[in-house]
């Protein structure tokens, strides 16, 4: 007889005295919305072992319907909180609002309400009687038809929440499947003693079925509080990492509807009477693509990425990523408009310093004509104004369409274009660039133009200029050498600043602006004269021949 009192008592003691610890454990930092719902949960848990103890050694019939009832409103708060924890522990968006939790309390609430008002139409128990079997006593009672209803909803809840569960599990990182596993075992242990005792035939009350099943759900969750801390570190869901992106995230199922959408999403594709866009709209044979939204009157900019979800050869839907390019659209607007007044200021200055060009030759040829022919500043005059004709003709070859990168010249030629363009020819010019082609004439030709102009311009004792290569590697380096009065240590940096030096300050400081435009690099690194070095990253070069290699 003692050991049948321990048999029948025991479980349900053990289940209340763990429910209240585990509670508190869970209470104890209770700053986090899910550990606030399981604490409540677990606490409930202890009230219905007493109640369902109580069930077994009461031997009143009204009183163990009272109590019966009371088990009713207890497992219908315990499922409401089950749902709202684990929605809340797995970070799973939308549903289970206000809205949808009173609905369900209000279906829930039908059962127990059945329940306490069954004398007047039996609908619930149609007969109930008591049985006294080894100092307990058994309930039994024949069930109506709208007990049923309770079934379906009790069972309905726990799928749900294992189903969220499972899917929560199988989109985790491997190293946080740890708490959705053990909380998923405990759920399914209690959902299936339930379904065994709705089932079995109850004629032994020694053998309390849910009182067993609730007890090894809590040993279970016991477990995981204490030995895996899964209330300290809930899982990292892909779900909560989507929740969190900047941008729309949307995921379409394989029958067009909106299976998951993130908060970016929402708040894009919602308007404020609460319509969505017309999203069935969206789907565009290519991968990626751009759309215009119009919401509250004001026009938005959208790159839209499509990607076909796969899953054991089938297609259970389409994910879309939206980004918002609404203000890179009105940079580059801002930037074509800039270009095209920028356009228009160019071709006026051209058209009026061509016209100054020619009326400054004409006088040029006047003063020839007038007994001063040969005068060298006269010569030299005519010269700097053909320079000047050659640049703004560059200017306008350079405002057309036709990438400057895709012309490929010779080094070789670059370089005495630049340098007949000055007075050297009292100078020893050495120009091995044979075999060098480098993109963009034009500027690798103002390169070599500023450095000679340097050159000339400030070495008073110079009386040689040298243009040479080599390969580093996948590099190549120009290098360019006058034996003038150098530049000193102290100041190698310093000439390549705006505005520094005793002329214009502009001729280096634009060298080192144009090398940068166009991917390389220059320095100064001379000791005896000046020393300058273009190094050409790998794919901006090329040779036609063997180039000298760094020894």
């Amino acid at each position: 007889m003692y050991e049948e009192w321990l048999i029948a008592i025991v479980p349900n003691l053990l289940v209340a005295a763990f429910s209240i610890e585990i509670g508190y454990l869970a209470w104890r930092d209770s700053s986090k919305p899910y550990r606030r719902y399981f604490a409540f949960m677990i606490w409930l848990i202890s009230p219905l072992a007493l109640v369902l103890l109580g069930e077994k050694v009461v031997d009143n019939i009204d009183i163990v319907i009272a109590l019966c009832i009371l088990e009713y409103v207890l497992e219908l708060a315990l499922l409401l909180l089950l749902l709202k924890f684990v929605t809340e522990y797995t970070e799973t968006p939308g549903f289970a609002n206000r809205k949808f939790m009173f609905g369900l309390f209000v279906l829930g609430a039908i059962s127990p309400l059945l329940l306490a008002t069954n004398s007047w139409h039996h609908l619930f128990y149609t007969k109930v009687s008591l049985t006294y079997h080894n100092g307990f006593y058994i309930f039994n009672p024949t069930y109506g038809t709208v007990v049923a209803l309770w079934g379906i909803f009790a069972i309905g809840i726990l799928a749900i929440c294992q189903f969220i569960l499972m899917a929560s599990y199988l989109h985790a990182p491997k190293n946080d499947k740890r708490g959705f596993a053990i909380v998923s075992v405990a759920l399914f242990f209690i959902t299936a003693s339930t379904i065994i005792y709705w089932f079995s035939s109850k004629d032994n009350p020694l053998l309390d079925i849910l009182a067993l099943g609730l007890f090894g759900g809590v040993l279970i969750v016991y477990y995981g509080v204490f030995w895996r801390n899964i209330l300290d570190a809930p899982p990292f869901t892909i779900i909560q990492l989507l929740e969190n992106v900047y941008d729309g995230t949307v995921l379409i199922d394989e029958n067009g509807r909106v299976a998951y959408w993130n908060a970016a999403a929402r708040k894009i594709l919602v308007d404020d009477q609460g319509t969505m866009l017309p999203i069935g709209t969206w789907f565009r044979d290519q991968p990626e693509y751009e759309l215009i939204l119009t919401k509250d009157g004001k026009e938005t900019f959208w790159s839209v990425k499509a990607s076909v979800v796969t899953d054991v050869g089938k297609s259970p839907g389409t994910v879309l990523v939206l980004s918002d390019i609404t203000k890179m659209r009105e940079y580059e607007n801002a930037l074509t408009q800039v270009n095209k007044k920028l356009a228009i200021l160019q071709s006026v200055n051209r058209h009026d310093l061509r016209n100054d060009i020619v009326a400054l030759g004409g006088y040029l040829e006047l003063l020839g004509q007038n007994g001063q022919k040969g005068d060298p500043r006269i010569l030299q005059a005519k010269k700097v104004l053909a320079r000047m004709a050659e640049r703004i003709d560059q200017l306008k070859d350079q405002q057309g369409d036709v990438p400057i990168e895709k012309i490929w010249v010779e080094a070789q030629k670059a370089a005495w274009n630049a340098l007949n363009q000055l007075d050297v020819s009292k100078l020893n010019i050495n120009v091995q660039l044979e075999g060098l082609e480098v993109p963009s004439e034009q500027l690798l030709e103002r390169i070599f133009y500023n450095l000679a102009e340097n050159s000339v311009r400030h070495g008073k004792v110079l009386t040689r200029i040298s243009l040479t290569y080599r390969r580093e590697n996948d590099r190549c380096v120009i290098t360019y050498e006058d034996d003038g009065k150098g530049i000193p240590t102290e100041k190698k940096e310093l000439v390549f600043e705006k505005g520094y030096g005793d002329n214009t300050g502009m001729g280096l400081y634009l060298t080192r602006e144009i090398a940068r435009n166009t991917g390389m690099t220059i320095i100064e690194n001379g000791t005896a004269g000046a020393r300058f070095e273009l190094t050409i990253p790998a794919g901006r070069w090329r040779d036609s021949g063997p180039a000298p290699v760094k020894k």
